[in-house]
């Protein structure tokens, strides 16, 4: 399993008129791409969430991916969605003590961001291994490119509320009803688009799969870069030889 957290959540916290609280918000975006445990570079393709929306994945709500949940999609009280943007939620929060302090820490804005747990099954993800980093300092040049795994289907296992996230533009609102149609338009905070889409945070769970197949492309791209450099080596020689034997006739 691997999480990813998210920044600019735009998580609010309002009550409905018969008092119920509902959070809302984008657990992941498509098309965005971040920097993952400084291994490698991930994005989420477009309907990365459709097959785990049509099978129906089981998945919570949590805090911070850890104690009891404040929703899951089991009894209805979470709702998923996907549309051009990413995966879009909707829980409806239980009448306990947990979920009152989840309520009004959204509410205050003391979290705003959301995170997401999943698995990738062989094959359903792409790695380039040439991916050209348009950010100047987020690659280090001479140690070889990062390369770029992007996710085209995965297996959901929870969604959660975080104080600390990795990836940038999603987003958890406090709202009284569920919006089927939620847009980035309507997040006030961030999740337009306008945060830092290299943004790296600690606590990033990788998949040793993952982590393995940055490491054979780190390989590849030094030995890559070995190659070439001997390459050139060997023609400077070449031209160094030739111009002394010519000047010595």
């Amino acid at each position: 399993m691997e999480r990813r957290f998210y920044m600019n959540a735009a998580l609010r916290a309002e009550a409905s008129a018969s008092g119920a609280r509902v959070l809302r918000g984008y657990a992941a975006r498509y098309n965005v791409t971040t920097k993952i445990a400084g291994q490698f570079h991930e994005r989420l393709a477009p309907g990365a969430f459709t097959a785990a929306l049509k099978r129906g994945d089981e998945t919570l709500f949590l805090v911070d991916h850890a104690g009891q949940p404040m929703a899951r999609t089991k009894n209805a009280t979470l709702k998923l969605g996907e549309d051009k943007n990413g995966l879009f939620f909707s829980a409806s929060l239980p009448n306990t003590t947990a979920a009152a302090d989840l309520y009004e820490q959204v509410r205050c804005g003391n979290l705003d961001e959301c995170s997401f747990a999943f698995s990738v099954a062989r094959g359903d993800d792409e790695w380039d291994d040439d991916f050209d980093c348009p950010e100047e300092d987020c690659c280090e040049r001479g140690a070889g490119r990062l390369p770029l795994r992007t996710i085209r289907s995965l297996r959901l296992y929870d969604c959660s509320a975080v104080s600390r996230p990795a990836y940038p533009q999603t987003s958890v609102a406090a709202l009284p009803a569920f919006h089927e149609n939620l847009s980035a338009d309507e997040d006030d905070n961030g999740a337009d688009g306008a945060g830092d889409p290299w943004y790296q945070a600690s606590g990033v769970i990788v998949s040793a799969e993952a982590r393995n197949r940055a490491r054979r492309s780190h390989r590849h791209a030094a030995a890559k870069e070995a190659t070439d450099f001997a390459s050139r080596l060997f023609k400077a020689q070449v031209r160094a030889t030739r111009t002394l034997v010519g000047g010595g006739q």
